[in-house]
């Protein structure tokens, strides 16, 4: 779904690479080794929007294949994880855009991170099953993004997105004042579920709210943005993706959850929190 929605998104609003392709200090070396014209002077040239719309088609290219990977793949097929592989680079180059378009906010990037590991985790966990890296790597994803999220909410260090109000003073029909207080103390439990993953008393928890909360936050799109009338299908079309591409938000957490709930063997458990590893004081045991 969220490869889906991504590769509607290329072809139908804007994917965000922009931000570094409009860039002289990111794209000026590649477009006076392509082109031999200086940054000023390709700006003005018909290259620059050819450009843009052929990097646009050739990511979405990708992502299809990257789409097209993750319904098909199999144990007889696993050459298509490298299409999954291809699909995180790309979306990992569209966080790098958001990035640069919110002037290098972090919390942007730990915000994505779920995102853009979704598919080189779901092309691990068929090739290689639930293995205690792979675990540990979406744990952290996990973290991140409810924590990017929470310092967005809170207003911690960094400005609350408009949308974030608007979506949460459309959904409750609550005053702009009561939706800032609403979103702060939301901000606050992201961090707190965050740490409670780690903890083998809180871990199981922390992963229930943050797949609700990942579902209502992604859900919010619709509610929020959605008209019933004349617009209706212009609205869907617009937001169903917004929804969608954040399905690894509460899809990846029930996937730790249910993991957590059939409880893997003592072996794999031992693997995980060796004597080595630093998650063995937080969390002992599965």
């Amino acid at each position: 779904m969220l490869l889906g929605a991504s590769v509607w998104q290329h072809f139908f609003s804007e994917p965000g690479y922009r931000a570094f392709l409009w860039d002289d200090f990111w794209t000026g070396w590649a477009v006076k080794i392509l082109t031999g014209l200086e940054w000023r002077d390709f700006l003005m040239s018909p290259a620059a929007d050819s450009m843009v719309s052929v990097f646009t088609k050739t990511m979405a290219a990708i992502l299809s294949l990257g789409f097209v990977a993750a319904i098909l793949i199999s144990p007889k097929r696993l050459w298509m994880r490298w299409f999954l592989y291809a699909s995180t680079a790309v979306l990992a180059l569209q966080a790098f855009g958001s990035f640069l378009d919110v002037s290098y906010q972090v919390p942007m990037l730990m915000e994505l991170s779920l995102r853009v590991g979704a598919p080189t985790f779901l092309a691990l966990t068929l090739t290689r099953g639930w293995t205690p890296g792979i675990w540990i790597a979406m744990i952290i994803a996990t973290g991140l993004t409810f924590s990017g999220h929470g310092l967005y909410a809170s207003g911690l260090g960094v400005p609350v997105p408009g949308n974030f109000v608007d979506m949460v003073m459309e959904s409750l029909a609550l005053t702009q004042g009561h939706a800032l207080e609403l979103l702060m103390v939301a901000g606050l439990l992201d961090q707190v579920i965050v740490l409670g993953m780690f903890f083998q008393l809180s871990r199981q928890w922390s992963l229930i709210y943050a797949t609700c909360w990942g579902f209502l936050t992604a859900f919010a799109r619709l509610t929020s943005y959605v008209r019933f009338d004349v617009i209706f299908l212009t609205s869907l079309l617009t937001y169903l993706p917004e929804f969608l591409i954040r399905t690894p938000h509460y899809l990846i957490p029930l996937a730790l959850l249910n993991l957590d709930w059939q409880k893997l063997d003592k072996h794999d458990s031992n693997r995980i929190f060796g004597k080595r590893t630093i998650f063995r004081r937080m969390s002992a045991k599965l």
